[in-house]
């Protein structure tokens, strides 16, 4: 579900031309990998409660003539919730995730450049 979404975040960039999923057979110039490295609620502050999220993305080149990682970068968002139910939580890392989008998109534009 995560990369679905990562994926529909990609897809909206200009940074791309084409945004495909590993069961499509194109052969990309560009694979991204990520790791979830944090996903969790911050209810220690009861004030204060946050969803967290942190992930590290992998930019490798397919170009057989400079293969390799182009780009590694780790992203963490930690987003203010509305209350302290499971719903704020899920609604916070969405939060976080698109805002993690937003910087990975803006960093993926810098490397394509």
């Amino acid at each position: 579900m995560l990369s679905e979404e990562v994926r529909k975040g990609l897809a909206v960039s200009p940074a791309f031309k084409y945004v495909i999923g590993p069961s499509n057979q194109l052969q990309p110039n560009y694979v991204l990998e990520g790791s979830v490295n944090a996903l969790y609620g911050d209810f220690r502050n009861l004030n204060a409660p946050a969803a967290v999220l942190e992930i590290e993305f992998f930019l490798h080149s397919e170009d057989s003539a400079n293969p390799g990682v182009v780009m590694q970068k780790r992203y963490m968002k930690t987003v203010p919730l509305s209350g302290r139910s499971p719903d704020a939580l899920v609604k916070g890392w969405g939060q976080a995730l698109g805002a993690i989008l937003t910087d990975l998109n803006t960093d993926l534009q810098k490397v394509k450049s």
